[in-house]
């Protein structure tokens, strides 16, 4: 579990970089700010973990970041200035990106923090294109994005690909660390869905319902509908 700072004036750029960090399991809080008194304060008391941050915010002021042996934040530097590439580069920065900020652009980066953060958390696992699943013969190799959607049932878990139902006796919230955030998402405290076999989405008063291809019905519990609003239109 790790920390996130925004550190930008422009409202738009901190709900596209919020949205896309709330999807990701693993990031224990998101703070943001628009002004440079509070995010050097936040800097300071905090200690984030990450810190997405303008440079224009900084305006002509230097830049500074105490970094020592205990406290070295990654830093993602945003800007609608190219030229700032050259500062993030000498800050070395995680990453550089360019307003307006490009969804896929932004996904990149957020891979790039986790496999440098998660790795060290506490039984938190690389995620790889392959899952192995018990078999009769011992376990089996299954191409991740195969996976439809993910069911809880008792002390196990089912999951479904286009021809067959794979049982693991792992729970759920195992599973979902180990699956890339960015394409599945657990939308119930029983299901975890792909979002490329998600056929449409219904929304009938305050109930919110999946169809899979070729599958069931999947109902949003209360709970997870901020990690689908994001994807509506």
């Amino acid at each position: 579990m790790y920390s996130i700072l925004i550190a930008d004036p422009d409202p738009t750029t901190r709900i596209i970089v919020r949205e896309s960090l709330a999807l990701v399991p693993g990031i224990k809080t998101i703070v943001e700010t628009a002004c440079l008194k509070e995010t050097t304060k936040l800097i300071a008391n905090k200690v984030p973990d990450a810190i997405f941050l303008d440079l224009n915010l900084w305006g002509s002021k230097p830049f500074e970041i105490r970094k020592d042996s205990h406290n070295s934040p990654q830093i993602i530097i945003t800007s609608s200035d190219r030229l700032h590439a050259q500062d993030a580069y000498d800050l070395e920065a995680l990453d550089f990106l360019c307003k307006p900020l490009k969804k896929e652009r932004l996904e990149r980066t957020i891979r790039k923090l986790i496999n440098i953060n998660v790795p060290c958390e506490k039984d938190s696992i690389p995620r790889h294109p392959y899952l192995f699943v018990p078999c009769a013969n011992g376990f089996s190799r299954i191409d991740i994005s195969r996976i439809r959607y993910i069911k809880a049932a008792r002390d196990y878990t089912v999951l479904y690909t286009e021809d067959r139902e794979w049982i693991s006796s792992l729970g759920i919230g195992k599973i979902v660390q180990k699956l890339d955030p960015f394409l599945f998402i657990r939308v119930h405290r029983s299901f975890i869905v792909n979002l490329s076999k998600i056929e449409r989405v219904v929304r009938t008063g305050s109930c919110t319902s999946l169809f899979m291809e070729d599958g069931p019905e999947i109902i949003v519990g209360r709970s997870y509908l901020p990690k689908i609003k994001p994807f509506l239109l």
